[in-house]
């Protein structure tokens, strides 16, 4: 949402989706992180790219679980989405959102937007995308810095989407791969917590969180990042980082410098191989594609650069995609945050995960 002064409100990018299948859930957070009464919208969007009507129901779960109310039955038009409230029509809190198409085999697209005073030059949105669980050891950049006038406000959120008793081991780890916190914790069918990594990690540090079930059972986790401004109590941005799982060779992102945007990688190596040398290769449309090296993190470690000339043979007002790689057995992920700041503060920030 662009403003008159040239700036904007909120800036939101969406990746390209095949659709999925079957049951999704999506997590909801209508609480004002400036500690306000005023409720964040929370919409959740229901697209069926078939050529066929379909219907959906949607649920809603407190943070301990427990339905609120009855499912909603929606039906979507072919081609067609529709928007649900998504927690915000109840209150204060945070909630899980269940989509279940009533077949199984039907293909769609499901996504949560949050929007923070959306009439407001001082809000601020966020996409979450819904998920069908996450299997597996997952992992999460965290992120604790500060700038000219702001400073970040780092939650992890883990949920269970499932209808059984779930544990989750969840481990924090500071930039140079020390322990930062560790925990067990135990959730009820559908609950969820939220863990606030700005008091585990260290100010001016970034890092990564590792979770686990210890089974062959799907999870819910985002790490949620917001930008709180210097001398007001408002947030200037905000993003949202999804989990991962690393990848053992090469990742793949994308860049782009227009509107004096700058570029920063976040790259985290969570294997048992340093990743001493890196290749990295760039193919842009508005740029010269070239090849160069670099040192990765060693094991355990996250680093934090930004993808800027001369290194990295990136210009102003250009844009493309790169490549790293690496010989080793490292296991890497990351994001790659594009971040607009005016007069040392967050206009917006567009984070895009390495695949």
């Amino acid at each position: 949402k662009a403003e008159s002064n040239g700036q904007f409100s909120n800036v939101i990018a969406r990746e390209l989706d095949n659709g999925i299948q079957g049951k999704s859930s999506l997590l909801s957070n209508t609480i004002d992180p400036t500690g306000s009464a005023e409720l964040v919208e929370n919409w959740v969007e229901v697209i069926n790219p078939t050529t066929q009507a379909r219907k959906f129901t949607v649920s809603i779960f407190a943070a301990n679980g427990k339905l609120i109310g009855k499912p909603k039955v929606i039906k979507v038009n072919p081609l067609a989405e529709v928007d649900v409230p998504g927690g915000h029509q109840i209150g204060r809190g945070t909630y899980l959102v269940e989509v279940k198409p009533s077949s199984l085999q039907t293909p769609y697209l499901a996504s949560l937007v949050r929007y923070a005073k959306p009439t407001s030059s001082d809000g601020y949105a966020t996409i979450h995308r819904a998920n069908t669980g996450e299997w597996g050891r997952r992992y999460l950049g965290v992120s604790n810095l500060t700038g000219e006038c702001w400073n970040q406000d780092n939650w992890v959120v883990v949920a269970n989407p499932t209808t059984e008793l779930l544990n989750v081991s969840f481990t924090a780890r500071k930039q140079d791969g020390t322990e930062a916190g560790a925990a067990r914790l135990g959730f009820a069918p559908r609950a969820q917590e939220s863990i606030n990594l700005s008091a585990l990690l260290p100010k001016e540090q970034v890092g990564y969180v590792e979770l686990s079930t210890g089974a062959a059972t799907p999870l819910l986790s985002e790490s949620v990042i917001y930008y709180h401004d210097c001398g007001d109590n408002k947030v200037q941005a905000a993003f949202t980082l999804p989990s991962q799982i690393p990848d053992a060779t090469k990742l793949t992102g994308t860049f782009n410098s227009f509107l004096d945007m700058q570029n920063f990688v976040l790259l985290s190596n969570t294997g048992s191989s340093n990743a001493s040398s890196l290749s990295f290769r760039l193919t842009a449309p508005t740029a010269t594609a070239s090849v160069s090296s670099m040192t990765g993190p060693a094991v355990g470690k996250t680093s934090f650069f930004e993808l800027a000339a001369p290194q990295f043979n990136i210009q102003s007002n250009s844009y493309g995609a790169f490549n790293f790689g690496s010989t080793k057995s490292g296991k890497l992920f990351g994001d790659v945050l594009r971040v607009k700041e005016v007069d040392g503060k967050i206009d917006y920030v567009i984070a895009t995960p390495l695949r």
